[in-house]
């Protein structure tokens, strides 16, 4: 068991991004959705397939990118934060799944927006504020290289 549990921390900086990615991805698929909504309803079988994508996302997210064995032993900033995109996620998902006008879905693309801007800006500013000086000075070596290829 204890095998295990080294193996999910030596990837658990990858909760918080795939997190953000999940949301990211439902933002998006949901301003779509509003593209085909306003044109041609809710019930246009693009609103309706975008809508069931963001909660595959949703879904995908709480149930596998931040389970607890994966959130367990993240540091305290970054727990807050899987908790935070938890709690958004369960309430997105049931704003989606009891949509009944145009306007619920363009509150909900909103709602999804503001949580990956809220989420995401949170998580690179507290990585940034608790990064080590020696993965600050990697981090500016690749952008000098980068910058030498170009």
């Amino acid at each position: 068991m204890e095998e295990y549990i080294e193996v999910k921390e030596s990837i658990e900086a990858g909760c918080i991004p795939c997190a953000i990615g999940h949301v990211g991805t439902c933002s998006g698929v949901l301003n779509e959705a509003m593209r085909f909504a306003k044109k041609d309803g809710m019930n246009h079988h693009e609103v309706i397939d975008r809508v069931n994508m963001c909660l595959d996302e949703l879904n995908a997210m709480e149930r596998i990118d931040l389970r607890p064995e994966l959130t367990v032993n993240l540091s305290p900033w970054e727990k807050e934060l899987a908790d935070k995109a938890l709690v958004a996620s369960r309430s997105i998902r049931h704003g989606l799944e009891g949509l009944s006008s145009v306007a619920d879905l363009e509150r909900m693309a909103a709602i999804t927006q503001s949580t990956r801007q809220e989420v995401g800006r949170a998580w690179f500013k507290n990585r940034l504020a608790n990064m080590s000086p020696e993965e600050k000075k990697k981090i500016a070596e690749k952008a000098m290289e980068k910058l030498e290829e170009e």
